[in-house]
C-alpha cells in the first residue's frame, strides 16, 4: 500500500467515524447536564421536605405543649365541677390534636409521594441515557466491521496490486 493509499484510507475512516465522535461527546455532554440537573432538584426537594418537616414538627410541638397546658389547667380548674365535664374537655382536646397530626401525616405523605416521583423521573432519564449509549454501542461495532472489512480489503488488493506487477515484469522481462 502507498503513502497516497494509507493517507486516503486513514481520511476516510476519520470522515467516517467522526459523526460518531461527535454523537457520543454531544450525549456525553447532554448526560452530565442531566445529572447536574437531577442532582439538584433532588438536593432541592429533600431540602424543601426537611424544612417542611421541621417547621411542621415544631408548629406540633408547640400546638401539642399549648393544648397539654391547656388541658391541664381546665382539669385542675373543673375537677370540682365533675368528671363528666373534664373528660369531655379532654376529648376535644385529644380531637384537636388528631385533626392537627392527621395534618401533619398528609403533609409527610406528599413529600413522599414527590421523592418517590423524583425517584421515577430519575430512573427514566437513566434509561434513556442507557439506550442512548446501547445505540452508541451498536453503531461503534458496525464501524469495527466496517474497518475489518476495509483492512482485509486493503490486504486483498495490496496482494492482488503485487501479483500485477509481478506479471507486467515477467511480460516485460520477455519482451
Amino acid at each position: 500500500m502507498t503513502n497516497d493509499e494509507a493517507t486516503w484510507l486513514k481520511e476516510v475512516i476519520q470522515a467516517e467515524t467522526r459523526p460518531l465522535r461527535e454523537l457520543i461527546e454531544a450525549n456525553q455532554a447532554e448526560m452530565r447536564a442531566g445529572f447536574t440537573v437531577v442532582r439538584g432538584e433532588m438536593a432541592e426537594g429533600l431540602a424543601g421536605l426537611r424544612g417542611e418537616m421541621a417547621e411542621g414538627l415544631a408548629g406540633l410541638r408547640g400546638e401539642m405543649a399549648e393544648g397539654l397546658a391547656d388541658v391541664r389547667d381546665t382539669l385542675r380548674a373543673e375537677m370540682a365541677g365533675g368528671l363528666d365535664t373534664v373528660r369531655g374537655e379532654m376529648a376535644a382536646g385529644f380531637g384537636e390534636m388528631r385533626r392537627h397530626f392527621e395534618v401533619l401525616t398528609e403533609d409527610l405523605r406528599g413529600g413522599v409521594k414527590l421523592l418517590a416521583e423524583g425517584h421515577a423521573a430519575l430512573s427514566e432519564k437513566i434509561e434513556s441515557v442507557d439506550q442512548k449509549v446501547t445505540r452508541v454501542e451498536g453503531r461503534v461495532e458496525s464501524l469495527d466491521l466496517r474497518v475489518m472489512w476495509l483492512q482485509d480489503r486493503t490486504v486483498s488488493l495490496e496482494v492482488g496490486q503485487r501479483a500485477v506487477v509481478a506479471a507486467v515484469r515477467e511480460l516485460m522481462g520477455q519482451k
